[in-house]
């Protein structure tokens, strides 16, 4: 059996956010756009190819998780 895991950016809006504050707040990462569906469901099916060893997480977030943020994009993003 193998388990992984998957950890995506910004791609959809949260719960109140306004479609400005989410464009604002999806460009917080390094690559400066929102994380692409199609990337998290290319990563997943990299993931299920199932050549890595289990228990891994892969991130999709572009780059999102390398930056050191005070806190959550969708709060920055209405700063």
């Amino acid at each position: 059996d193998r388990v992984y895991g998957l950890s995506p950016g910004a791609m959809l809006p949260s719960f109140d956010q306004a479609s400005e504050e989410h464009e604002t707040s999806g460009r917080m990462n390094l690559l400066c756009r929102l994380t692409d569906p199609d990337e998290l469901a290319d990563a997943a099916l990299f993931l299920a190819d199932g050549w890595l060893a289990s228990g891994e997480t892969l991130t999709v977030d572009s780059g999102q998780h390398l930056l050191s943020q005070p806190r959550d994009v969708l709060f920055l993003a209405r700063e």
